[in-house]
């Protein structure tokens, strides 16, 4: 079906009270969505939470706010140890079973700017 045609679902998706809600609407979208449905249950408690955070921000960001949040974001978890720990059970061992350490933290910390990094690399090209 046409993406337009989701627009409710989408619309109810987006507009999730809390993650749980934020799941169950994920998980009644239809077949198209499939990929992005088994990419985020399958992920870490961390970037589901994460994923959930940033797209209930309120005010929503402008594209360029939007550009430097998503380097910080990638910056953030791409350090975090699940990230290494589903690289092993997806890439490496292949055995499709991360064992997600129980580190979890709050979302905004993954919004911050990454430790070493004064100021987003992307500020002077945007």
């Amino acid at each position: 079906a046409p993406l337009w045609e989701q627009r409710e679902g989408l619309r109810e998706l987006l507009n999730a009270s809390n993650l749980d809600s934020f799941t169950k609407c994920l998980e009644r979208l239809p077949q198209e969505f499939s990929q992005a449905k088994e990419t985020f249950l399958h992920g870490s408690p961390n970037s589901r939470r994460v994923i959930f955070a940033e797209l209930s921000r309120k005010p929503r960001p402008n594209k360029r706010e939007a550009f430097l949040l998503e380097w910080q974001l990638a910056t953030n978890l791409a350090a975090h140890p699940a990230f290494s720990e589903g690289i092993r059970a997806l890439l490496i061992d292949k055995d499709r079973k991360p064992n997600w350490a129980q580190d979890f933290r709050e979302p905004e910390d993954f919004f911050r700017m990454p430790l070493g990094f004064a100021a987003n690399p992307l500020s002077a090209l945007l």
